[in-house]
């Protein structure tokens, strides 16, 4: 058996012949940094596809994407990113997924369970709280000062 890169490469650079370098830019961005999923009808959708191989995404912010894990194996590790409202989907069934030092502001989970025998690592993540529910605080925590001093007024 042998190896299929460089007939792949040849390929690939056929393929690329007459496409401008912005055309080119747009397809290497999406193949390296949406590597985990794909995008379907304009949708910020994202799920994994693809060989099995592990991809490390560092230092990207994510917004509004759709993360549908369930019930595969990802072997994707996200480090340092930042997700803000997104829904992220995973079951019993995602295996070998990692979130290190990453923050979630608006999304649609508040903690990640990590499971080693699955291979889900979760470590120093930070999750804020929606906005609406964060304003919502605030405005309780105002009408209990205001009350509070009004009541040692009289």
């Amino acid at each position: 058996m042998g190896n299929s890169a460089p007939t792949k490469s040849f390929l690939i650079r056929e393929r690329l012949k007459g496409l401008t370098s912005a055309e080119c830019l747009k397809i290497a961005e999406r193949k390296m940094g949406e590597a985990v999923g794909d995008r379907r009808h304009g949708e910020r959708e994202m799920s994994p596809e693809g060989p099995p191989e592990e991809r490390v995404i560092y230092r990207k912010r994510f917004q509004a994407y759709q993360f549908d894990f369930r019930g595969k194996i990802t072997f994707t590790r996200f480090d340092r990113c930042e997700f803000v409202k997104c829904t992220l989907l995973i079951d019993h069934g995602t295996e070998q997924l990692a979130f290190t030092k990453c923050v979630f502001k608006d999304c649609n989970i508040d903690k990640l369970e990590p499971d080693e025998r699955r291979g889900l690592y979760v470590r120093d993540n930070f999750f804020d709280r929606p906005l609406e529910e964060r304003r919502a605080e605030l405005e309780h925590r105002l009408a209990q000062a205001l009350a509070a001093r009004n009541t040692k007024g009289k």
